[in-house]
């Protein structure tokens, strides 16, 4: 493959990150497969260059991925692909059916490498002269269910058109790509406040049965399926329009019951779901080929006093606010809550289907094959239990598909007559105002699933049991000190598994740059996979981690000097050049690099009092909010710091102008001022309160004490403060001085004395700077340009805040 073959590269959404992750990991996970049946004459010739055509016209059916040797893994688009397509005739087979499911099971074993384009193919089975079965398998990484209609309809279009000896002039479809852009413009502070509150209390996933352990231990999945008659169907899409509800709030509201059955009556549920959402804002993605989806949690609680409609109204709001909000990967949206990073999000994924279906009919040709069947085969996913219901009008089916290794047969059979029970009396009691505890009590008489949970959490358990998983070397010990901390845990042995220890892509992250800041030790996404253990790592990596402090390149190790946290210490080279253009040492100083914000918040009550108390939390917790400049040009952090006092002007009399014109003297005012660096604070906050419950937040900030990205990062923990969530922040074990004098060390070692003559016998090739343009008699004029906002349905406390 060489750049000439690639027609565009651009980045993974988020739902993709996820897969990829867990891919990688399990290569078996995400192999999709739909199957559809066709009546008539086909001409298989005809059907493979229709399918040919057909890969084409949507990139992402020419979508191979690079993760290797990447910070960030991306996805690439070939020009051209053959596509994958070929024959099986069972019309002479003596089991057609039980040959076909061999086909089929073949095709499943295959899989796909994720780095090869393309990640589907089509096989064609004649079954009669007049009847075909067509499988089409591809990686969940490229579609989601809408998806299959898109696929279906085109593919027959497309035949019909060939068949007609015309051609098929169909326009590109929409590329993916505007949509992971359009993703990159989404506000991602805005949701993690969403997710914070509307997960704020849940710390466990709910089980889909009573904890313990199975009798028999069996490998695989488990599958069952259920439809429902059309009549009963029929009934129940009348009962939802009755009240204004959905057929995706019934279907989360039926499972929601069935784990509070499941799981001993509990009055809150936590469990996953996949949503599907199409931005109406670009236009065409609707024919889209593509992965819209996202694994998202859903907490309900079904109180026995609820009624069905209530309870009904209730979830459709909150999936309203999800699907909001719903372009966060799982990871991100697990480390926002306040389940262990160590424990699963959620047991059970629930999958609603309701996609159109592609019409195969053209009047206008009497030999077209007919559509008979669309059956999908969904992907296996990493959760024990899969709930997929296809819920629409014409009818309900729902499939269950279970790991064995959680779930036996008695346990998915239970579940399964739970929910059609629960799906039989939905519309009599959504009728009858009847509440869900009445419902509870007709499941009484069954018996509960038992669900097995054998992941290890606890890293401390196993070496007290099994000496060989207590670390051996020194290598081992480094590494697994750096493990337990990302994990959360006291001690890491040896030999346990990383996913076995509830890890995700967050964590594999977090805990790449960890062993890369702490130890110097650079380790790649696809090692951290091959060599999940601490013990495996460390030998495949032991090699290149040296026994002192620097690595074979220079780079220091990153640990916390307690004992001279508060000693003075040197500035960085930015630092050192804000603090000199402070001076009128000179030419064009006597000017401060700061920020300044505006923060809008609406329908919320102020409480200034628990703001204030949020804003010393905030400056305890970051040591630079505490730091201060010498004049010999040093830094220091202060022990303690008196409470800040925030300053809030009442303007809620005045008339609109005199509102206007005293918030634009704060700004400009606080936009201008130049804070003395060798005293605190090196930051200023105001309120102006605009009405009863709508107040704007100014901060000025000097650039001396943060950074672009530590100003997100003393927003979020300023609301997570604000909320009460402390104990949910992420500890903070190195500090900024911490850096600087690992940054101090780095300067004499090997690495850096390389760099550093490789760009001074480079110097005198390199252009002259520019200079700079000056109009005479000219003021620095700050602006504030950009709004961000940040939006939710609910009105909870920072639900409505405007980053100006």
């Amino acid at each position: 493959m060489s750049k000439n073959d690639i027609e565009s590269i651009y980045p993974l959404a988020p739902v993709q990150q996820g897969m990829l992750f867990a891919a990688l990991a399990r290569p078996d996970l995400f192999i999709e497969q739909v199957e559809f049946g066709l009546a008539g004459a086909l001409d298989a010739a005809i059907l493979e260059a229709a399918w040919g055509q057909v890969v084409a016209r949507h990139p992402m059916l020419r979508t191979g991925f690079v993760w290797k040797d990447r910070n960030k893994p991306v996805q690439f688009v070939l020009r051209r692909v053959s596509a994958p397509f070929r024959m099986a005739n069972l019309t002479v087979a003596a089991e057609p059916d039980r040959e076909l499911e061999a086909l089929r099971d073949s095709e499943q074993r295959a899989g796909f490498k994720l780095g090869q384009a393309p990640l589907t193919r089509l096989l064609l089975v004649r079954m009669a002269p007049d009847h075909h079965r067509i499988v089409w398998t591809v990686h969940h990484i490229l579609i989601d269910g809408w998806c299959n209609s898109i696929l279906i309809g085109d593919l027959l279009s497309c035949y019909a058109a060939l068949k007609q000896g015309v051609s098929w002039n169909r326009p590109p479809a929409r590329l993916y790509r505007d949509y992971v852009q359009w993703l990159g413009k989404r506000d991602r502070i805005q949701a993690e406040q969403f997710w914070r509150r509307y997960l704020l209390g849940a710390t466990t996933a709910t089980a889909p049965g009573q904890t313990g352990r199975l009798q028999t231990m069996a490998g695989g999945h488990l599958v069952r399926t259920c439809e429902l008659d059309t009549a009963t169907a029929e009934r129940l899409a009348k009962a939802l329009r009755a009240r204004h509800l959905t057929w995706a709030s019934l279907c989360h509201a039926l499972w929601a019951l069935a784990l509070a059955w499941s799981s001993s009556q509990q009055q809150e549920v936590l469990f996953g779901s996949t949503l599907g959402a199409r931005p109406s804002d670009l236009a065409g993605i609707d024919g889209t080929i593509g992965p819209f989806i996202s694994s998202l949690p859903v907490l309900a609680r079904p109180l026995p006093t609820s009624s069905w409609p209530s309870f009904l109204a209730g979830l459709q709001s909150a999936l309203l606010g999800i699907r909001e909000h719903g372009f966060c990967t799982t990871a991100e949206v697990h480390g926002w809550s306040q389940v262990p990073a160590t424990a699963p999000l959620f047991h059970t994924l629930l999958v609603f289907e309701n996609y159109p279906m592609p019409d195969s009919e053209d009047p206008a040709l009497d030999d077209q094959p007919r559509l008979l069947t669309l059956d999908g085969d969904g992907a296996r996913t990493p959760y024990p239990l899969s709930v997929v219901i296809a819920a629409a009008d014409r009818g309900v089916r729902i499939k269950l598909v279970a790991d064995a290794a959680h779930l036996d047969d008695a346990g998915v059979d239970s579940l399964l007559r739970a929910l059609v029970l629960l799906l039989g009396q939905a519309a009599s009691a959504i009728e009858a105002d009847r509440s869900l505890g009445d419902s509870l009590s007709d499941l009484a008489s069954e018996p509960l699933p038992v669900f097995q949970w054998s992941a290890h959490t606890d890293g401390e358990a196993d070496p007290g049991f099994d000496p060989e998983a207590a670390c051996q070397t020194d290598v081992e010990r480094r590494i697994a000190a750096i493990w337990a901390r990302v994990f959360g845990v006291d001690r890491i042995a040896a030999n346990i598994d990383f996913f076995a220890l509830g890890g995700h892509s967050l964590l594999a992250t977090e805990l790449i740059d960890a062993m890369r800041a702490e130890v110097g030790l650079s380790v790649s996404l696809s090692e951290l996979f091959a060599h999940a253990s601490v013990r495996a790592l460390a030998a495949q990596v032991g090699e290149r981690l040296a026994s002192d402090v620097p690595d074979a390149e220079g780079t220091p190790t990153l640990a916390h000097d307690a004992a001279g946290r508060h000693e003075p210490f040197l500035l960085t080279d930015i630092q050192q050049a804000y603090w000199i253009g402070r001076s009128d040492a000179v030419s064009m100083g006597n000017v401060a690099t700061h920020s300044y914000l505006e923060l809008d918040v609406a329908d919320q009550d102020p409480d200034f009092d628990r703001f204030e108390a949020a804003l010393d939390a905030l400056v305890r917790r970051h040591d630079m909010l505490r730091a201060i400049f010498d004049a010999e040009g040093m830094q220091r952090i202060l022990a303690e710091t008196p409470s800040y006092e925030v300053k809030v002007h009442d303007l809620r009399l005045l008339n609109p102008q005199a509102r206007r014109l005293a918030v634009e003297r704060t700004r400009e005012r606080m936009s201008h001022e130049v804070l003395p660096a060798d005293r605190w604070p090196l930051f200023a906050v105001e309120v102006s309160w605009l009405a009863e419950r709508t107040f704007r937040i100014h901060l000025s900030i000097d650039m001396l004490i943060v950074d672009g990205g530590s100003q997100q990062l003393l927003i979020r923990d300023f609301i997570g403060l604000h909320l009460g969530q402390a104990e949910h922040l992420p500890k903070l074990r190195i500090t900024f001085r911490d850096y600087v004098l690992a940054l101090d060390k780095l300067r004499a070692g090997p690495g850096y004395q390389r760099a550093r003559q490789y760009w001074l016998e480079r110097a005198p090739s390199l252009p002259a700077a520019p200079w700079p343009s000056i109009r005479p008699a000219c003021r620095l004029l700050v602006s504030v340009v950009g709004r961000s906002t940040f939006r939710s349905r609910h009105g909870k406390r920072w639900a409505n805040v405007h980053v100006r």
